[in-house]
């Protein structure tokens, strides 16, 4: 399936083909794709403790890789054509958007406060069990130190 869908070939054919309508539609899908999944294994490295816990962390990688940038939005559009995988993909990102961004933006804001500022903030955390105190910790830090720049060309959600 993916070397259907997501070969370079294929990828330039898709592009080629698409229309400003699918492109404009895949651009907030993608974004949402790609960011979601690399949360999402960011947050499961630091409740684990380990990396690669969910077995995706290599999307790390690719997130600030530009041509992926600008080739993932063409997987997208290929893997929209296709009515089951639109629907999967859809779901996909539905869940990515209503539980792992905004969790995505609450760790960016704590990762953004001052040390005083997050203890007091964390106030409770002491009342959790120490491993889960770790976790809070971990994903904390993962966000200070997150691979991806989501800054300015980030498209709307």
């Amino acid at each position: 399936m993916f070397a259907e869908v997501g070969s370079l070939p294929n990828l330039i054919e898709t592009l080629q083909s698409a229309d400003d309508a699918e492109i404009e539609a895949a651009r907030p899908l993608a974004y949402v794709l790609l960011t979601g999944l690399t949360t999402f294994s960011q947050i499961a490295d630091a409740f684990a403790g380990y990396r690669n816990a969910a077995g995706i962390a290599g999307l790390t990688v690719f997130a600030d890789n530009l041509m992926v940038r600008i080739l993932f939005p063409a997987f997208v559009i290929a893997f929209m054509r296709s009515a089951d995988n639109a629907a999967s993909l859809v779901a996909v990102c539905s869940a990515l958007s209503g539980t792992i961004l905004p969790l995505k933006d609450q760790l960016d804001q704590l990762a953004a406060l001052s040390a005083d500022e997050l203890t007091a903030r964390l106030s409770n955390l002491d009342q959790l069990p120490p491993s889960r105190q770790n976790s809070v910790r971990r994903m904390i830090e993962s966000a200070r130190v997150t691979p991806t720049d989501n800054g300015a060309d980030e498209p709307d959600r």
